[in-house]
């Protein structure tokens, strides 16, 4: 397994499992709130942000990574993109 399949694999699937994260983190801080309400969003916050912004330089390597094969990745891409969205639109539903 050469560094580029690697970085491919990984490109194409941390993305995605970190959407995946932060949906369970927005589920689980709604579980919470409706127990107790809290002023400061806290760690689970701080958690989200952080992996919402870490999947932007990994889509972006990723898409770098497979140019050569675009037509094949474009569907990753577009699963990836479209699950960064999911996670910020039910963000600002369960904020606003």
């Amino acid at each position: 397994m050469t560094d580029r399949t690697t970085g491919e694999r990984l490109g194409r699937l941390l993305p995605i499992l970190m959407s995946m994260l932060c949906i369970g983190v927005l589920i689980e801080g709604l579980l919470e709130l409706r127990v107790l309400p809290q002023s400061d969003v806290g760690r689970p916050g701080h958690v989200f942000q952080l992996l919402m912004m870490l999947q932007l330089p990994i889509i972006v390597m990723y898409g770098v990574i497979s140019r050569r094969q675009f037509r094949q990745s474009l569907p990753v891409i577009l699963l990836q993109t479209g699950m960064w969205f999911a996670a910020v639109v039910m963000a600002m539903i369960l904020v606003g």
